[in-house]
């Protein structure tokens, strides 16, 4: 079937994920085009059942998050995938939304940590950790820098 003249056809849009996965897979690669996704949901697994929260690796500290983040791009990740570091987070969304910077070397590690607590201030959350506590690196894996 043809399309009159002067009608315009419309184009499939480029999903973000897609854009990323092209200009990763094509060698042009930025911060902005690192994948970060939420590994929580067991509905990922086409049927497969989570386990429960007894199983997989601890939560850590909210700086573990961002140097797990920051020191797996540098060595080359392009994804990276969260489960219980964002779901136990006090505030996920202030937690997702400082990913970004810390790719981009907007923020250190420790900047992005104290930009978190006091994000968590500003809205009158109670942190789980101290500052002083959620500054340390407390996975061995990520003291190795």
């Amino acid at each position: 079937m043809s399309t009159p003249a002067g009608v315009a056809v419309p184009q499939r849009p480029v999903r973000r994920l897609d854009r990323k996965l092209s200009n990763i897979a094509a060698g042009r690669y930025t911060p902005d085009d690192f994948v970060i996704a939420d590994a929580k949901d067991a509905d990922m697994a086409f049927g497969v059942t989570s386990a429960g929260p007894v199983t997989g690796a601890p939560a850590g500290t909210t700086r573990d998050t961002f140097e797990l983040l920051q020191q797996a791009e540098r060595h080359g990740a392009r994804v990276a995938l969260f489960g219980r570091k964002i779901q136990r987070a006090e505030s996920q969304l202030d937690l997702v939304g400082l990913m970004r910077p810390v790719l981009r070397r907007e923020l250190s590690p420790a900047d992005a940590v104290r930009a978190y607590h006091d994000a968590l201030a500003k809205a009158e959350i109670t942190p789980q950790r101290s500052l002083e506590a959620d500054l340390e690196v407390t996975d061995p894996v990520l003291r190795s820098e």
